[in-house]
């Protein structure tokens, strides 16, 4: 129901607006398609998960930006299932229900919505990783197999890391406050289980990780990556005075 509410909303608008900021990544991703790399090529103050989130897009279901606006609305009702879920394990149905119908569309209500920006990846990639810590920890309190606990805290992992590499600064916060919930939560069963846990999280975010970083060293972007990412990215924000 959740969902059907936010899909109607955005059938309401969805093709009717056009925000400033729109059709910079879009550019980013069809540089990429030719051959050209950022870092490398072209400068760029954020991790490369993004661009190439949008690369893939393009090279699926073409460059037109109204097939992005419909894979941003895929994003945004995907976020309302994953963030109804999160309610659902604290809250009655109903509950959940309101509360993620006006969650959403308040996330949606800036002044420059993009229903695909790196935001909406990052924001979803985030609920996802909440969503494994809170799975994680009720099997952990229920004493469910160990694949089963494996398999949420390397979820989590996963999810912290797409989040990373979406957003260095937003997504760092994530990824640290995941890493230590995580191990929080293993003490639950010990000082065992909580090293565990931190073991398969980080496994599912060297996943990200090393896959990220073996494309930047294998096009030798990685020194560049590094170097705009962190240094660059600061100073694109401009000096204090």
């Amino acid at each position: 129901m959740a969902g059907l509410v936010v899909a109607v909303f955005n059938w309401l608008f969805y093709d009717h607006y056009s925000p400033l900021p729109e059709g910079w990544f879009s550019v980013y991703a069809d540089l990429i398609r030719k051959g050209q790399l950022p870092y490398r090529d072209v400068y760029f103050f954020l991790p490369p998960l993004y661009p190439l989130f949008i690369t893939a897009v393009q090279a699926v279901l073409g460059p037109q930006m109204i097939m992005l606006r419909l894979v941003g609305v895929g994003l945004i009702l995907f976020s309302t299932g994953v963030l109804y879920q999160i309610l659902r394990s604290c809250f009655e149905p109903i509950v959940a229900l309101i509360a993620t119908v006006a969650g959403i569309v308040y996330f949606q209500s800036g002044v420059a919505h993009i229903a695909y920006d790196f935001f909406q990846l990052m924001t979803l990639a985030a609920l996802l990783a909440c969503l494994g810590l809170i799975r994680f920890d009720r099997a952990l309190e229920e004493k469910r197999g160990v694949a089963r606990l494996a398999g949420w805290a390397a979820l989590t992992g996963f999810c912290a890391a797409v989040a990373l590499f979406t957003k260095q600064s937003n997504g760092l916060l994530i990824a640290a406050a995941c890493a230590v919930a995580v191990m929080l939560a293993g003490f639950r069963g010990g000082r065992a289980w909580a090293v565990r846990g931190l073991l398969w999280f980080s496994v599912g975010f060297g996943g990200v990780a090393g896959g990220l970083g073996v494309w930047l060293c294998a096009h030798g972007s990685l020194t560049a990556c590094l170097a705009m990412i962190s240094g660059g990215a600061a100073a694109a924000k401009g000096g204090v005075r």
